[in-house]
């Protein structure tokens, strides 16, 4: 009865952990779906300051908001996560 009961608590420690890793990546997971909904609806307007800002300074910019700034922003998503 010991060494059953004994058994039953370590397995039951290495699957808590294990619950908890599957968590973390829940949450990561979340996060990461987040940011890319974030950089997609706030993606346009934040190029559009950056150009603005740079034409400030003499600089030659292009606030391109077609389908290439689209692809931008998820080829660079695509390599942070």
């Amino acid at each position: 009865m010991f060494l059953t009961q004994r058994f039953s608590n370590k397995q039951h420690k290495s699957d808590t952990q294990g619950q908890g890793l599957v968590e973390y990546a829940f949450i990561l997971a979340l996060v990461a779906l987040a940011s890319i909904g974030l950089l997609l609806l706030l993606g346009p307007a934040i190029a559009d300051q950056y150009c603005k800002i740079v034409n400030g300074f003499g600089g030659a910019c292009e606030a391109s908001l077609g389908s290439q700034s689209v692809g931008a922003v998820l080829t660079l998503t695509a390599l942070l996560v």
